[in-house]
């Protein structure tokens, strides 16, 4: 627990640490907790081509043919999680590039593979953001499906649901749909 002396001299210290006051300053520190920009609220980057970008996203909406604001917000969150996963994809193969250098050689992809395990798993953490992101394209991509089949008049069931329950020792399995 903090004394009162402590708690008077953290009030002071944090009223002389207001943050970036110009406009420069607020513009830089906006950026501060960008890591990989996978889950970044901007969907293109300061430093990737926003022309790339915009063919990129003329062609997918093109491919989705939305109609309507629901299935046009559908598609735009497909193509924001397709830019991602390609910017992935760049980043997998520069961590490569970069880890397959050691003692001022090119060691090759397993060399790139161990020194990055023995690092930080960046390799790994990757593959998980891929797999998120994979989930949520496919979840953005069926539900569009399902909206554009309904608009075409075709009867489309509810989603399946189901639950899964497994006990601690794994002997009772119950599901339900």
């Amino acid at each position: 627990m903090a004394s009162t002396e402590q708690i008077a001299a953290n009030r002071t210290n944090s009223s002389k640490s207001t943050g970036p006051c110009t406009e420069t300053g607020k513009r830089a520190a906006a950026g501060n907790a960008l890591k990989w920009g996978v889950f970044s609220a901007q969907v293109l980057l300061p430093d990737e081509d926003g022309g790339l970008f915009q063919e990129f996203a003329r062609q997918t909406l093109a491919g989705l043919q939305p109609a309507g604001a629901l299935e046009t917000m559908l598609a735009d969150a497909i193509v924001a999680s397709l830019w991602r996963w390609r910017r992935l994809h760049a980043v997998e193969s520069g961590l490569l590039q970069m880890y397959r250098v050691y003692e001022g050689q090119d060691r090759g992809v397993a060399t790139a593979f161990a020194h990055d395990a023995s690092q930080m798993d960046c390799l790994g953490r990757l593959a998980r953001y891929e797999t998120a992101l994979e989930r949520r394209f496919l979840r953005l991509l069926h539900e569009l499906q399902r909206l554009q089949a309904a608009r075409a008049g075709q009867n489309v069931p509810p989603p399946a649901v189901v639950d899964v329950a497994v006990d601690v020792h794994g002997a009772q399995l119950d599901s339900a749909t």
